[in-house]
């Protein structure tokens, strides 16, 4: 099966704005298989072994300059490069949910087709948006706000404060914060703290 993301944004003769809202929730499921392919993987040889393994080989449709044994590597070329990083921001669960929204409203403003600028592209139609269409949505989150007033919207336990924490960061940077945590953690600190 073609990757839906190949199939929109890799040929320019499929690139429409249609097509990408149609496809919006299986568009941010493989940016996330993307990064699941690629995280914690290390070198650019085992990167192209593990995005090639997940079905993401057709990235690399060129092929790099011959090294001093001969040996010529398949690499990205400037697009697949520029999806790569659309993907890498899509991964971000903050981040595809700005995407869902504005795939989702009919009288949205971005321009979903251009994947390789998706991150400008959806920072200019939030600037943008039109205040009706933020209001309607807001209504619609209205009984959730009332909830956060009693807590001034502050995590009241350590599953809100890490859910707070990954939407603030975006995942990758989440997942590294976790890592730092446990290293220190693992080396005594806070040792002499007491869970309150």
């Amino acid at each position: 099966m073609t990757c839906i993301i190949k199939k929109l944004f890799h040929a320019t003769a499929t690139r429409n704005t249609k097509a990408v809202r149609a496809n919006a929730h299986d568009i941010v499921a493989r940016a996330n298989e993307y990064y699941t392919a690629i995280d914690g993987v290390d070198g650019t040889d085992a990167t192209r072994e593990a995005l090639t393994a997940a079905g993401f080989g057709w990235m690399y449709d060129n092929t790099g300059k011959a090294n001093k044994k001969g040996i010529a590597k398949k690499i990205m070329s400037p697009l697949s490069r520029k999806i790569k990083e659309g993907m890498a921001w899509l991964a971000d669960a903050e981040n595809a949910d700005v995407f869902l929204w504005e795939a989702s409203h009919d009288n949205a403003t971005a321009s979903l087709h251009d994947f390789a600028n998706i991150k400008s592209a959806l920072a200019k139609a939030i600037k943008d948006a039109s205040p009706k269409v933020i209001a309607d949505d807001a209504s619609d989150d209205a009984s959730d706000d009332a909830s956060d007033d009693a807590t001034d919207g502050k995590p009241q336990t350590i599953d809100e404060m890490a859910k707070a924490i990954i939407q603030k960061l975006g995942r990758k940077d989440a997942d590294k914060l976790s890592v730092a945590i446990a290293d220190l953690l693992n080396e005594g600190e806070g040792a002499d703290k007491k869970a309150a």
